[in-house]
């Protein structure tokens, strides 16, 4: 298992392929277990990065989460493409691409926003891209907490 260092916490991640790297992004009540079925569908084109961002999966934990969640997560992934020594070594056409789903959308989109040099290509799925809505935060404490008893959650 591969981790990295970000703020002195130990973060997991996971490659499959060759070719232009992807990294795929989870959203806030899953971890990166999500994509691995895909796995055999990106694998023989790209070099797929899958990231467990803090406090999820096989990460370290977390006494909280900070309150720019979605920033501190597209810096998580700057570290990540940092400690992989890809920034700054890729031609135009072989930046890094994001694929994010629900939070992990936000976090691409901040990534990107944050250091446009490093990705060529953000795919945000299932997000408004515009604002929560109403009830965001009682959902997520609750879809945390039903994660807690799920027999297919990760433990640590």
């Amino acid at each position: 298992m591969a981790y990295f260092t970000y703020h002195e916490k130990s973060v997991f991640y996971e490659e499959y392929g060759e070719g232009a790297p992807v990294v795929f992004l989870h959203g806030n009540t899953a971890s990166s277990r999500m994509f691995e079925l895909l796995m055999p569908l990106y694998a023989g084109k790209f070099r797929c990065i899958l990231i467990d961002f803090l406090g999820n999966g096989r990460s370290d934990r977390v006494s909280g989460f900070p309150a720019d969640l979605w920033h501190d997560e597209a810096m998580q992934v700057i570290a990540l493409a940092e400690h992989l020594k890809l920034a700054g070594q890729l031609k135009n056409e072989e930046k890094l691409s994001l694929i994010g789903t629900s939070g992990g959308a936000w976090a691409a989109v901040n990534a990107a926003l944050e250091r446009p040099d490093l990705f060529s290509a953000v795919v945000a799925d299932s997000f408004d891209g515009r604002t929560l809505n109403r009830h965001f935060e009682e959902n997520l404490v609750s879809e945390r907490k039903a994660a807690t008893f799920s027999e297919t959650a990760e433990r640590t």
